[in-house]
């Protein structure tokens, strides 16, 4: 890419040049560059009738040539055998420093004026590009736990029978329930007997995604034994 770019350059300045020019050659005098882009040598030569094998370029941190920094072989470009060019390397380490420089081109005899070349620092780099932030993620609130409805009167009776069967496996008689609602749960005073003891306590009714829960504390008498604390929890299903 960079070959084919000075090929379109020497040819532009080729044809740009006053018609009775016999030759030409780039950089021009004074030309500034940023360091570390290496700037091409290139020497149009009339058509001789027998042209040079190359062009010694030689570089120099002094106008008298006296502090050689690189030298170059100037060759022929392909196909345009009287156009002759050298690159330096961007590895060479005057093309990175800053500085003036002084060049001449020469081949046998034929030695042209020193001309200058002026290293200027590279430009910043540019500033990275941030990305475009959109605003901050906001996790959406949960939504309110739904209400839960009070526990009708008859659910609750409901529950108080179903309880008092699983945790004493007997029926219960003259079953007296005594419950205040709440949503989703009640509380109850029943009374009741069986076939051999009487029971008065409180029982307790939760509802939840584990289902229905029934705790009851209270006393228990008859029989021949002495009134005594029970306790009992059990699921109802």
């Amino acid at each position: 890419m960079m070959r084919t770019t000075l090929i379109s350059l020497f040819l532009f300045m080729a044809f740009a040049a006053p018609a009775n020019a016999e030759e030409w050659l780039l950089p021009r005098d004074g030309l500034s560059v940023h360091a570390s882009h290496p700037v091409g040598f290139a020497l149009y030569l009339d058509d001789y009738d027998t042209l040079p094998y190359d062009v010694d370029v030689v570089v120099a941190s002094d106008s008298t040539l006296t502090d050689v920094v690189a030298r170059y072989e100037a060759e022929p470009l392909d196909g345009f055998p009287t156009i002759y060019s050298a690159t330096p390397s961007a590895d060479d380490p005057w093309t990175a420093t800053p500085g003036t420089y002084y060049w001449q081109a020469s081949y046998g005899d034929e030695v042209y004026p020193v001309r200058s070349l002026i290293v200027v620092p590279a430009p910043p780099p540019d500033p990275p590009v941030s990305p475009v932030l959109g605003a901050p993620y906001v996790a959406p609130a949960p939504p309110p736990p739904a209400a839960r409805a009070t526990m009708a009167a008859g659910t609750a009776r409901e529950i108080v029978r179903r309880a008092i069967a699983a945790a004493t496996h007997r029926i219960a008689r003259g079953l007296v329930y005594r419950c205040v609602s709440a949503p989703g749960a009640a509380t109850c005073r029943p009374s009741w007997r069986d076939t051999r003891f009487r029971y008065r306590g409180t029982l307790a009714i939760t509802t939840g995604v584990g289902g229905i829960h029934a705790v009851f504390t209270g006393r228990r008498s008859g029989g021949e034994r002495a009134a005594r604390t029970v306790a009992w929890s059990t699921a109802v299903t």
